[in-house]
């Protein structure tokens, strides 16, 4: 009798099924931390104890301090409030400059800055970013910030993140990195400014956004109430569950690495 053979997940969008440590971690939350963690009840403490830990171990995840982790409602969320924070922040400098691929996400994002803020720079034959353009496009006194992808989600090219902040610092201007499609399947890139990531790409559930700060940058709410990142709580289940999906994924990032080329 003929047995069927195992599903192999080929596609290169980005989204992974849900990591079995992130369905334990949801159930477990679900019961658990069900409550707001803004209130002082005792339910409250212990909601705010899981989402502390989540937050921490994100952070130690991505290589920033605990109090540079946020989350949303989505990544394009994180995306669009990081982008007028940081335009909001650099007052009189209206450009933000990216490459010809920027996403939809990145375009839409910067629409909220100015109708003319976007100013794209050349790839090169692969699709990366050249970086003397990139150098001499922030070298102009109106930018507010540079944006790339880590990695590119139709190409597969990935960008070589940690040039490209060198040439941004050096004119003191903020990068942020897209990383929602590549956070589990590479290594997460150690210089930056900003990051945005998906815990769909490393299997944790839909619903939440992940955005990442390093200490420094310059960020103020371009909203009524001044609320830094969402009015309301957040999915504290959904957070959880992407914290301990992130944790496995990258603990056996090499190992799945090698799997996967040789499938390829």
């Amino acid at each position: 009798m003929a047995t069927s053979s195992p599903r192999i997940l080929a596609d290169a969008v980005g989204s992974r099924p849900l990591h079995p440590d992130a369905r334990s971690a949801l159930i477990s939350s679900l019961d658990d931390g069900w409550a707001d963690p803004r209130r002082l009840t005792t339910e409250g403490a212990s909601a705010r104890a899981h989402l502390e830990n989540a937050r921490e171990s994100i952070a130690a995840c991505l290589g920033v301090v605990a109090s540079g982790i946020h989350f949303t409602s989505s990544p394009e969320a994180s995306l669009e409030r990081l982008v007028m924070g940081i335009a909001a922040a650099r007052r009189g400098r209206f450009r933000v400059i990216a490459p010809e691929t920027a996403s939809p996400a990145l375009r839409k994002a910067t629409g909220h800055v100015s109708p003319e803020a976007l100013t794209t720079i050349a790839v090169d034959e692969n699709g990366r970013v050249d970086l003397n353009s990139l150098a001499r496009a922030v070298a102009t006194p109106e930018v507010a910030f540079a944006a790339v992808e880590h990695a590119n989600r139709e190409t597969g090219t990935i960008n070589p993140v940690e040039a490209l902040h060198v040439a941004t610092s050096v004119e003191k201007v903020p990068l942020i990195v897209d990383a929602t499609v590549s956070i589990g399947s590479l290594a997460p890139p150690r210089r930056w400014d900003a990051l945005v990531a998906d815990p769909v790409s490393w299997g944790g559930p839909a619903g939440v956004g992940i955005l990442a700060m390093q200490p420094g940058l310059r960020w103020v709410p371009r909203w009524p109430g001044d609320v830094p990142w969402t009015p309301s709580r957040p999915n504290l289940p959904a957070v959880v569950a992407a914290a301990a999906a992130l944790e496995s994924t990258l603990d056996s990032r090499e190992r799945d690495a090698s799997r996967l080329s040789d499938l390829t």
